[in-house]
């Protein structure tokens, strides 16, 4: 009974509608109760109802009937993906009790999505952990001995594993990209039981744990944007661990697990529910895409902007520089003509002659100093400019 007798099939109503590629599988309840019995007692199915959603019936959990429940929807967050159900279940006279803990998750993998997966309240594993070594760990939780690991059912093995089948089937046949291929979902089973003491009375513990990975890949982007980095490929493993703790006096014992594993048993998902949550996760998801969008469509406009923008200051500092360049040049011509007009009035004044243009021919002659120059001749420096 752990996580929702919706299984993975509830994955896939939620996974549809995401389109999510990241998302570990909520547990599974049916495939993980480990046996066919059909209980030692009645069962009541008690709902239990999410307040983010107007109270809708989220779960409906299978208990004893006489059994009190408290749970409330633990929503999804972090190293977990998708939203379950943590609940508590007590016989009246409060010595048997089954719970279902919060989920466990963890992420391993390379490149900057491995990286980003990764929060605060992710568990410590680098690796996939198979769900016997994660009993260990629930065990040591409740501060008992070490487990005794018992073999799941052979019917209920081959129904995950089909489950897990055809969701991995839905996810290929909804991926379209090949350079982006499906994420590849997988699960693994365990129960076992644990001997220890409350006070006087002789306890024992029911233990049953499901641990869901999904390997999900990003191939990257190679940027195609001056001053934009590429954005290497990714490879990752999210997991996530659901396990159900159970408790009762040890001449109890048998009567209570074959009621709390019996196919009523455990929580099941609302489809209802499972959509109106869906629904609002893509919402918010769709928020967003699109205030990427935003930030990217601004980004590149900015990178256009400042483009232009270095293209304008480097055409004024060219025109600048021209400029400089052609006044450079002006003010050189201009001294040496200077020097050259400076320099043929003294040729002139050592040689006793003047300089004088014709007027109407425009052609410079010399003549003596002692000659008075009359019309159409004109008096010019030395190298036939003007005075």
């Amino acid at each position: 009974m752990i996580g929702n007798k919706a299984g993975i099939a509830a994955l896939l109503t939620v996974v549809a509608i995401l389109g999510c590629k990241d998302s570990a599988t909520p547990g599974t309840a049916s495939a993980a109760a480990g046996g066919s019995g059909t209980g030692g007692g009645a069962l009541q199915s008690v709902p239990v109802t999410d307040p983010t959603l107007n109270n809708m019936t989220a779960w409906l959990v299978g208990i004893p009937s006489g059994w009190k429940l408290q749970g409330v929807v633990f929503q999804a967050q972090g190293c977990t993906k998708n939203p379950s159900v943590v609940y508590r279940a007590t016989s009246p006279d409060g010595q048997s009790m089954t719970e279902q803990m919060p989920p466990f998750g963890w992420v391993w993998g390379t490149g900057p999505m491995a990286a980003t997966a990764k929060t605060k309240d992710c568990l410590p594993l680098g690796a996939e952990t198979t769900a016997q070594v994660f009993l260990t760990y629930a065990a040591a939780l409740e501060h008992v001995g070490a487990p005794t690991l018992e073999q799941v059912p052979a019917d209920q093995m081959a129904l995950v594993q089909q489950q897990v089948a055809s969701a991995n089937a839905a996810a290929a046949q909804r991926a379209t990209n090949p350079n982006w291929p499906a994420p590849k979902i997988s699960e693994d089973l365990a129960r076992a039981s644990v001997t220890f003491s409350n006070g006087s009375v002789s306890m024992k513990g029911f233990l049953l744990a499901s641990v869901q990975c999904t390997e999900s890949f990003n191939p990257g982007m190679k940027s195609i944007l001056r001053g934009m980095a590429s954005t290497p490929p990714s490879d990752w493993h999210a997991c996530i661990g659901y396990v159900t703790w159970t408790t009762a006096p040890e001449s109890q014992y048998p009567a209570v697990v074959q009621q709390v594993t019996s196919p009523q048993a455990g929580a099941r998902a609302q489809n209802d529910w499972l959509q109106a949550w869906a629904q609002r996760a893509n919402q918010i998801n769709q928020k967003l895409i699109n205030q990427n969008d935003a930030n990217f469509q601004k980004f590149e406009a900015q990178m256009q902007s400042d483009y232009n923008a270095r293209l304008q200051m480097n055409e004024e500092m060219i025109q600048a520089r021209q400029q400089s360049t052609d006044a450079s040049i002006a003010n050189a011509n201009a001294a040496m003509q200077a020097r050259s007009t400076a320099a043929s009035d003294v040729v002139d004044f050592a040689l006793d002659q003047q300089t004088v243009v014709n007027t109407k021919t425009n052609q410079v002659t010399k003549l003596p100093n002692q000659v008075t120059p009359g019309a159409p001749l004109q008096p010019v420096h030395g190298n036939g400019t003007p005075h």
